[in-house]
């Protein structure tokens, strides 16, 4: 069984999880539209400054 989980806790793992690798700019998620259920994919916008060496290099799989 599925159990539901709301779009704006996806959107707090999300943000939490990109951390690391720079500011979080904007981070949304597709939902369908009638029943707002997470649909397995979205985007991220993250900050990042060639000079500042504090965050980690972002890779394309990231575990969360």
């Amino acid at each position: 069984s599925f159990s539901f989980v709301y779009p704006e806790k996806i959107q707090e793992g999300l943000k939490k999880s990109l951390a690391p690798f720079g500011p979080i700019i904007d981070v949304g998620i597709t939902t369908e539209p009638t029943l707002r259920i997470f649909i397995g994919s979205g985007y991220a916008v993250i900050g990042k400054n060639k000079d500042n060496t504090q965050f980690q290099d972002l890779a394309r799989i990231i575990s969360w």
